[in-house]
């Protein structure tokens, strides 16, 4: 190759065109080429470079940000004993090292990582915030006791509760040894903290061929696969193996073998990682406050009713049929000073609507994926879903084929973490309306009732009642019927909430001291004749 070294455009001297070429096929610009500070290698200096005398025409040398580091791309590519190419080079015994593109913002939540420069640098020039590691290996390193860590310069990162996507090459489905090398950086990362996921690209492309011919929100819509811990705990993941039945069918040695992530509690004992939640009642009673409230109290990190707040998270609260200004004036009375330990996002549909976006639909599965993306890019760890018939318009209730989707949606939600809260309403005898399979897979099950001489201009005044509850035996004592009132105080709105077996126990104190029949008592608050006698009894002991 005859070799010289001129400059072509205003942003981009130094570069030879084969040079130039290269870089504007990865999707760059001549700003960004510029920001980069690519430069070609004068031929003199390339075997100095190489330390070794190879069939190299040229180098692109690639500087890293900030340091005095460079990696270099070889064109040819070499070709090493065992037949493979050999693209990119580093000087001798020098470790691996981050690449910073110009233009990455390190205050978002969100980093990408990507194998390569040129992949980092198209990403973040498309606005995706991306990092570059020179290969699946070059994120870590094996410390003197042969463990692994990460490299230097991610150790220097405060990861605990960043979201990360690591974006490998397509090869990454089929390269065993590609697939080690992302899930032990993975890994490495989780144990620092951050919540990890790996971008799934089409086959056969890169990230720069991809976003060459995709925009950023295409992207955005790729798949993305939850990086659990116990995928890493497993020796057949580590190896990286295609599973089968038979290697997942656990003995009682391996279940108690292996070190599970315990499930992540929220609101103790109602709200856990990866649960599936219904909340049921009358039109009216008050089921939009009360999980309104559940989702302030979590993200703000206060107590609700008798329930702790173990663990505040991002919650997304998507309604689908409620005015937006109603939801903005519910939220201000809740929360009148905004503050938040955990983001709380809202969905509204009639704002989405307005705004020209297509009904949001639980039936439909284009809008599903699109709706799960949200959720995993953001962070969401709960996601109420107000109300089940605005959401799901046109289904048949009475189905279980038409609910069986949706239920494998939840589930979907489930083993990616994310706990879903179902509004639902009843029907007239004030059972659960529609077909039975909707509870078929709900760990809770809470159903709320107007208490006895419950007026309408009470407004939200109900009991919340726990008809199905898969929670630790010792907590079952925190799922008794609980009465809320909400209340409003200085023009700002409170909860009041009591035992409801305490308050039974004094209405019916009370009725029998005015004289009350049993049979009257028992009508009035909904309990038996033997029950009134059980308290009747109980009290005169003492």
């Amino acid at each position: 190759m005859n070799y010289q070294l001129e400059p072509f455009v205003k942003n981009t001297s130094g570069l030879a065109p084969s040079h130039l070429a290269d870089l504007r096929k990865s999707g760059l610009n001549d700003e960004t080429i510029q920001e980069a500070r690519f430069k070609s290698v004068p031929p003199r200096l390339i075997n100095k470079i190489l330390g070794f005398n190879a069939q190299i025409d040229s180098l692109i040398e690639i500087p890293y940000p900030g340091t005095d580091f460079s990696r270099y791309k070889l064109f040819p590519p070499l070709t090493d004993r065992e037949g493979h190419s050999i693209k990119y080079f580093q000087p001798k015994d020098s470790a691996p090292r981050l690449y910073v593109p110009p233009g990455f913002d390190c205050t978002k939540k969100l980093w990408r990582i990507t194998e390569g420069e040129k992949k980092s640098l198209k990403a973040t020039q498309d606005g995706l915030n991306c990092l570059g590691v020179g290969g699946a290996y070059s994120g870590a390193k094996k410390n003197g006791d042969g463990k692994s860590d990460l490299i230097p310069d991610l150790q220097n990162i405060p990861w605990q509760n960043k979201m990360v996507e690591i974006i490998p090459d397509a090869d990454f489905k089929t390269n065993d040894h590609v697939k080690r090398g992302f899930y032990r950086l993975a890994k490495l990362l989780e144990e620092k903290g951050a919540m990890v996921f790996i971008v799934e690209l089409p086959d056969g492309l890169k990230l720069d061929d991809y976003l060459c011919h995709h925009t950023a929100a295409d992207f955005e819509k790729l798949p993305r696969l939850k990086c659990q811990s116990k995928e890493f705990e497993e020796a057949k993941l580590a190896e990286a193996k295609k599973l089968t039945i038979q290697d997942v069918i656990l003995s009682t040695g391996d279940l108690q073998r292996i070190n599970f992530p315990p499930k992540k509690e929220y609101i103790n004992p109602l709200i856990r990682e990866g649960q599936i939640i219904l909340i049921s009642g009358w039109r009216g009673v008050g089921k939009t406050w009360f999980a309104l409230s559940l989702a302030n109290a979590n993200t703000t990190g206060k107590r609700f009713g008798h329930w702790e707040i173990i663990n505040s998270v991002p919650w997304l609260y998507l309604d689908g049929e409620m005015a937006i200004q109603d939801i903005q004036e519910r939220y201000k009375q809740l929360n009148p000073s905004g503050e938040e330990k955990a983001p709380l996002y809202f969905y509204s549909e009639a704002y989405a609507n307005h705004l020209g976006l297509p009904r949001a639909s639980l039936i439909n599965p284009e809008w599903r994926d699109n709706f799960k993306s949200v959720l995993l890019s953001k962070g969401i760890k709960t996601a109420v879903f107000d109300n089940i018939a605005s959401l799901a318009p046109g289904i048949d209730e009475n189905s279980k084929k038409d609910w069986d989707p949706i239920n494998q949606y939840l589930l979907d939600l489930r083993f990616n973490g994310i706990t879903s809260v179902l509004l639902h309403h009843v029907n007239k005898e004030g059972g659960q309306r529609g077909t039975s399979a909707r509870e078929d897979n709900i760990d809770l099950s809470v159903m709320l009732k107007q208490p006895s001489g419950y007026l309408p201009e009470s407004g939200a005044d109900f009991i919340a009642s726990f008809s199905k509850a898969r929670v630790a035996y010792a907590d079952l004592n925190k799922l008794q019927d609980v009465r809320f009132t909400l209340t409003e105080m200085d023009g700002d709105l409170t909860w009041e909430w009591r035992n409801v077996k305490a308050e039974i126990k004094q209405e019916v104190l009370r009725m029998i001291d005015q004289g009350m029949d049993y049979k009257d008592i028992a009508s009035e608050l909904g309990i038996s004749k033997g029950r009134i006698s059980q308290i009747k009894a109980a009290e005169g002991k003492k």
